[in-house]
């Protein structure tokens, strides 16, 4: 009886550490999600327009869609039933503008709203090097003249 109880619980303890590594597994996927599509709208933009960019905060719900202010905020009065609420927070780092390209990067966390913000603003100061900010580094090339 004492071996059988002991298997159970070892079975349950690596159940609750796999659950554990597919969440993050998920978090990790949603983040590259937001970082490759903040890229591809980088590569969209007119070149006049990059470095008015830098600094730009958006709010991204469990599936990685966008999230307009008012859901960001928590303040859902007036909002669309399908708004989410903010899950992820990402922020824009646009390196020197060159007439040739530059290079960006697209910071993630798993925070929402105004404690992400102030988590990425903590890595961008240096005070926070954990593991919670996921940058995605890119570069841009100029392709028009």
């Amino acid at each position: 009886m004492g071996v059988v109880s002991f298997g159970l619980l070892s079975l349950i303890s690596l159940l609750t550490l796999a659950m554990d590594g597919v969440r993050g597994a998920s978090s990790d996927l949603v983040g590259s999600q937001i970082a490759s599509r903040i890229i591809g709208e980088m590569q969209q933009c007119p070149w006049d327009q990059v470095a008015a960019r830098n600094g730009q905060v958006s709010h991204y719900d469990a599936q990685g869609k966008r999230v307009d202010a008012a859901a960001a905020s928590g303040d859902l009065t007036g909002a669309a039933p399908s708004t989410g609420f903010s899950t992820y927070t990402a922020r824009l780092v646009v390196g020197e503008v060159r007439s040739y390209g530059c290079d960006i990067s697209v910071l993630v966390v798993a925070a929402a709203d105004d404690r992400g913000t102030k988590m990425i603003q903590d890595y961008l100061d240096g005070k926070s090097r954990g593991g919670l900010v996921t940058v995605y580094p890119s570069q841009l090339a100029r392709l028009e003249k």
